[in-house]
């Protein structure tokens, strides 16, 4: 029998790890984009446009809320950064890192979407994630 190397499909991440140490590399892992919070130091954001289909608003125990979906231009589910201001009638986000979500189709999560929203849980260490698009985006 032969036994996989030491680390290779580690799990969850360690304390001691940075977010982009266990990524590999910034914001992606096997199709799934994590937009990380932007540093309080450097350039300002550039502004992105991100369409996104099969989509959700979640809140975590803080309060804060972030959209989660599967991004159309790069065919990958993603979570986005804090959400700063929400347009319900236009269906679009605004987020910490000046990216600009537009919300397309009707709300709900696909696999690409909730692997995301569990791979970013976990790297986050969220105990308590809560739907509420219902509650903002009016159908």
């Amino acid at each position: 029998m032969r036994l996989a190397r030491k680390g290779r499909y580690r799990r969850a991440r360690s304390p001691e790890q940075t977010p982009e140490q266990f990524l590999g590399h910034p914001g992606r892992r096997n199709g799934v984009r994590l937009y990380l919070e932007p540093k309080e130091s450097g350039p300002p954001p550039q502004e992105q446009v991100v369409c996104l289909i099969s989509w959700a608003i979640v809140s975590v125990a803080g309060g804060e809320m972030y959209v989660v979906g599967y991004a159309l231009d790069t065919n990958e589910g993603c979570v986005s950064p804090r959400i700063t201001s929400i347009d319900s009638q236009a269906r679009t986000v605004i987020t910490q890192g000046g990216h600009t979500f537009e919300l397309a189709g009707q709300p709900g999560l696909d696999f690409y979407g909730r692997t995301a929203l569990m791979l970013w849980a976990n790297l986050k260490r969220f105990s308590k994630i809560e739907d509420v698009t219902h509650r903002i985006i009016e159908p």
